[in-house]
């Protein structure tokens, strides 16, 4: 038992004393398309990031919001890969998504691909994000397929 208490200890110290060196930042800023929503991630190192999102939610193929959208996802980086000597890295992760409007609520849950860079002259990230996955909606309760899709940039802390 002592030794397994040690080896927690000194792997909770290992991993906070690396979060130390490493530049870890929050972001916050806008994304475009579905969802439209201000959104906040904080990187937990180079290959983890956490997301959240508030914004409004769309019918298909109508451009009128009906509700609101609360969502979070787990990014982990793919690969880092550099065009003309920029920096650009690929993550993927789950998503998930409440969906709240008059008379509704619903879940999704998307597989979420971004593709994003980091101007570190400047404090700004850019990226897009697709997805694909399941909705569920409360009213008719039919599961259906649903995807996203959007652009986005933010401010780095």
């Amino acid at each position: 038992m002592k030794r397994v208490l040690c080896s927690i200890i000194l792997a909770v110290t290992a991993i906070f004393s690396a979060a130390a060196v490493e530049r870890i930042p929050w972001k916050a800023g806008i994304m475009l398309g579905y969802p439209t929503a201000i959104t906040a991630g904080y990187r937990f190192n180079s290959s983890m990031e956490a997301n959240g999102l508030v914004g409004v939610s769309y019918i298909a193929g109508s451009f009128a919001p009906v509700g609101g959208i609360f969502g979070a996802n787990m990014l982990f980086n793919i690969m880092d890969f550099d065009i003309s000597n920029e920096s650009f890295q690929l993550s993927a992760g789950p998503q998930i998504n409440a969906l709240l409007g008059s008379g509704y609520i619903g879940l999704e849950f998307l597989a979420d691909l971004r593709l994003e860079y980091t101007f570190w002259d400047y404090p700004i990230n850019i990226f897009t994000e697709i997805g694909i996955g399941a909705r569920y909606i409360s009213t008719g309760s039919k599961i259906s397929v649903t995807g996203m899709g959007n652009i986005g940039a933010r401010y780095v802390f």
